[in-house]
């Protein structure tokens, strides 16, 4: 416990310093101006909260204006139209997004350091000049059909409204952020611009600015982009207050999916409550982890659930929410709630033990490291804190108080708010019987510090980047093997080994794996691709050597026990099942098959139900036996670390393992199509289409790759949405998104553009 808490404190200093370096003015006309300085690469995030959202719409309610804005303030200012905004932002290499929730509309740029101030000038003239021409608001209208269509489709988007519109009967939380279609078509040009003249002013608004700068350049270019933008009286909006639950409340849908969906919650507080420490830690306890209660008794003993997890939201206006959301075969609902109940009831009951709470205590602390990794993030916690509490260096004292909660505390909020009367269970499930699903039982070059690459004796390639910007390590196990080393019989052997691997080993079971993890709040995973398999772990960085050493160990000693591979196997039939419910992932999938034919590259990843089903513990054991060879293993290491204590350890944990004698093929080169592949894929009932193409590349080692992928960032953008193809075809109302990328592989590559739209629109897409 002494050594707990003296971690904490030395964590405590370090944020602490970190705190310091945000800075905040407020310039005359009400505009709050957040900077923090990161040098850690030559980028720059320029990021403009708007203090509204789909809960703020006042007479608007339930229309998505405040979406609607989302998409439209990117058409045209009084000094640019659409075709100068978008000409601006490409000619700075900037990645360019919009979003909007219940309480914020953020708009942002992220791009090299020396183009700052081009960023920032795009974004305050869309603040203060947006000119919202009609024909184009029509258009984004059009577009954000199709996008509604989509959200119509998706399961877990249905259930979120579903449960929003049934826990709450007059907070506008409720209404979902997009709007309904009958109300959202009544909006114009009118309502826009009066909305626009009434919430987006300086003082209902924060500039977020982090990345390679200095914090009075950023504020001087602040005053002189916005210090014109005219001051307004804000609206004092009041929402309304939500009445008492006092009795459980259960909504049902059934859709056309094949696994069914739950969402089971309770109403609790907003973010200055005193009691969202003990809540959010609650959350952790219950399902922030793999070996949280509901992760290791329903979804590890019982073998209920694919996946599920709890949450607790406390945002800065009452409409608080401690959800649990859980993902099943059809068959199990009963029982995953009855099992749900049971572990709430275990804690109002018996509390939680000191184990569990300083696990708890230490995720929240590695997550809020994690979280602050990256300008973006950074820029984004600042502006969210400011928001929240007038703070933007708040998350630093939420750490604090979450390292004061007691087990006591825990256990009380549970008692107070968890209660049976005020309970909300939403459902989707399978429209018809289920598809047989699991049985359960660049500006000018910067300098950038080269990686240290050493291969150890006997041929482990080891690469070492140290980084102080932030106070963790990530480590990286990789090796050559994936899909392309399979046999069509045991299609997915390669992904279920790479998922057994943190599954348990000669000296840990999976349960001790989980809880090792979860108690340094850090996280690792094993996974399989086309041509690699791997782990992917990140820790604190006090933790490093503990998890090299795991690492290595998941690595090198795995044992695959036959119960750990039956879960596996049991999992992944059942995501197999969730892929048809999701057309992007079924078209996709369907484009391997059409272009790639008989070579591996063509396959489901993952495998198809028949081949997981036989697959035997055997069969994977055999095939890590055969992939892992140290010449082909790569041990990659970034962070804050010291390089010569890391590469001591490394070489004693991964310098001696030899190499197997036996070892699989490798298939030979893909045979493309001659001209392109077409695969589309909609179902019915549904109102989404989407197409996918796909054009012959190059493989991995070939240099036209760089300029396939230069190709990519002008035909769609470095990021979504962006590029040639966005233009043309969703400004024409054709699709919601559309988009492009290059995948080389080690026998060849592919080209693959994709497109969402209504099945109306296909045949235009595709032509």
């Amino acid at each position: 416990m002494r050594r707990f808490f003296l971690v904490f404190l030395l964590f405590l200093a370090a944020t602490s310093a970190h705190a310091q370096t945000v800075v905040k003015r407020t310039l005359p006309n009400g505009l709050t101006v957040l900077v923090q300085e990161n040098r850690a690469a030559p980028v720059v995030a320029v990021r403009v909260y708007v203090k509204t959202g789909s809960i703020y719409e006042n007479q608007f309610l339930g229309s998505g204006l405040s979406h609607l804005f989302e998409h439209t303030l990117f058409e045209g200012t009084k000094t640019r139209d659409k075709k100068a905004l978008n000409a601006e932002i490409q000619a700075i290499g900037g990645q360019s997004n919009a979003y909007t929730s219940y309480d914020v509309t953020a708009y942002h740029i992220t791009t090299a350091a020396p183009y700052f101030d081009r960023a920032l000038n795009v974004l305050a003239d869309m603040m203060q000049n947006s000119t919202f021409p009609d024909e184009e608001v029509k258009v984004q209208q059009g577009v954000i059909h199709n996008e509604m269509g989509l959200g119509d489709d998706n399961p877990d988007r249905q259930l979120s409204e579903l449960f929003f519109k049934t826990a709450f009967r007059v907070h506008p939380v409720r209404y979902p952020i997009i709007g309904f279609r009958q109300q959202f078509d009544k909006l114009t040009r009118n309502d826009i611009l009066s909305y626009y003249k009434s919430h987006y002013t300086p003082e209902n608004s924060i500039l977020s600015v982090a990345g390679d700068v200095s914090a009075p350049a950023v504020l001087e270019a602040a005053q002189k982009a916005c210090g014109d933008w005219e001051r307004v009286a804000p609206q004092a909006l009041a929402l309304p207050t939500e009445p008492p639950q006092n009795a459980p409340r259960r909504a049902v849908i059934e859709e056309d999916v094949n696994l069914t969906y739950l969402q089971m919650g309770w109403h609790t507080v907003p973010l200055q409550h005193p009691d969202l420490y003990a809540l959010d830690t609650l959350a952790q306890i219950l399902g922030g982890g793999d070996s949280s209660r509901l992760v290791r008794e329903i979804q590890e003993n019982q073998n209920l659930v694919t996946g599920i997890s709890a949450y607790s939201s406390t945002p800065n206006y009452d409409a608080g929410v401690f959800a649990i959301r859980a993902i099943m075969p059809p068959a199990n609902i009963s029982r995953v709630e009855r099992a749900v109940k049971a572990q709430v009831q275990r804690i109002k009951q018996n509390g939680v033990t000191e184990a569990e709470l300083n696990r708890a205590k230490r995720q929240v602390r590695a997550s809020f490291v994690f979280g602050k990794q990256g300008v973006e993030n950074q820029a984004e916690q600042n502006a969210y804190d400011e928001m929240g509490t007038g703070d933007p260096t708040y998350s630093t004292r939420y750490v604090n108080r979450i390292g004061a909660v007691t087990a006591a505390q825990v256990q009380a909020v549970a008692k107070k708010y968890l209660l049976d009367d005020g309970l909300t269970t939403a459902v989707v499930k399978p429209r018809v019987k289920p598809v047989s699903a699991a049985p359960v039982a660049a500006p000018k070059s910067q300098t950038v510090a080269a990686p240290r690459v050493v291969t150890l004796p006997n041929g482990v390639q080891l690469i070492l980047r140290p980084n102080k910007a932030a106070p963790t390590v990530s480590i990286v196990a990789m090796g050559l093997g994936g899909v392309r080393l399979e046999n069509a019989k045991q299609a997915g052997v390669a992904n279920l080994a790479a998922q057994m691997l943190t599954r348990g080993t000669q000296k840990r079971s999976a349960e001790q794996i989980a809880q090792l993890v979860d108690d340094l709040g850090g996280s690792m995973n094993g996974f399989a691709g086309y041509n690699a398999w791997g782990i992917a772990s990140s820790w604190l960085a006090s933790d490093w050597k503990r998890g090299l050493n795991l690492v290595a160990e998941s690595t090198l000693q795995p044992t695959f026990p036959a119960s750990e591979l039956a879960k596996v196997k049991s999992q992944t039939l059942a995501g197999l099942a969730a892929q048809d419910d999701d057309p992007m992932s079924s078209a996709s999938l369907l484009l391997r098959k059409t272009f790639y034919g008989n070579h591996p590259y063509s396959r489901n990843a993952a495998g198809t139900p028949e081949t997981v089903k036989n697959i035997t513990r055997a069969q994977v054991a055999g095939f890590w036996k055969q992939i892992l060879q140290p010449q082909s293993t790569v041990l990659a290491i970034s962070g804050d670390f010291d390089a010569a204590q890391v590469e001591k350890a490394a070489r004693m944990l991964f310098g001696s393992f030899k190499p197997s004698a036996a070892r699989l093929q490798a298939p030979g080169a893909v045979t493309p199509p001659s001209s392109f592949a077409l695969a589309q894929k909609s179902k019915p009932g549904i109102a989404q289409a989407v197409t996918w193409f796909g054009f012959p590349s190059v493989n991995i080692k070939s240099e036209d790759r760089y300029a396939l992928d230069v190709l990519d960032a002008a035909m769609s953008g470095a990021d979504l949405p962006g590029g040639r193809l966005h233009e043309r075809l969703r400004d024409n109302q054709l699709v919601y998104v559309v988009h492009a990328y290059n995948s080389p592989g080690i026998d060849g590559g592919m080209f693959a553009i994709y497109a969402a739209s209504t099945k109306e629109n296909r045949a235009q897409v595709r032509s």
